[in-house]
């Protein structure tokens, strides 16, 4: 990178799979708080439909999917786990190794 530029950050897509489902807000609540612990700026959108959550492979609600996987599906993960998404993410590495404690889901 040459002297004085700045590299732009990755951009950041979250969605919450299956919002209206009982554990959906308390997801919504962890990616939220984990966003603003990080000072990190995304947009963060809910998908609803059975159709469209089953087209990102999803069945089981809720999900969280982050720059193109599912990192969570049917739990609700911890903050911790949400920020080293995000932050492999932001680092352009959207696919790293990261363990969700509560449903294993890589």
């Amino acid at each position: 990178m040459a002297a004085g530029s700045q590299q732009q950050p990755a951009r950041l897509e979250i969605k919450i799979l299956g919002e209206g489902c009982p554990s959906c807000p308390q997801l919504e609540a962890n990616v939220r708080d984990a966003l603003h612990e990080l000072g990190v700026e995304a947009k963060v959108e809910g998908v609803s439909a059975f159709w469209a959550t089953a087209s990102y492979g999803v069945l089981d609600v809720p999900a969280l999917w982050i720059n193109g996987y599912v990192r969570a599906e049917g739990c609700v993960p911890s903050k911790d786990a949400i920020k080293a998404w995000i932050e492999a993410a932001l680092r352009g590495e959207p696919g790293a190794e990261v363990v969700c404690e509560t449903c294993a889901r890589r």
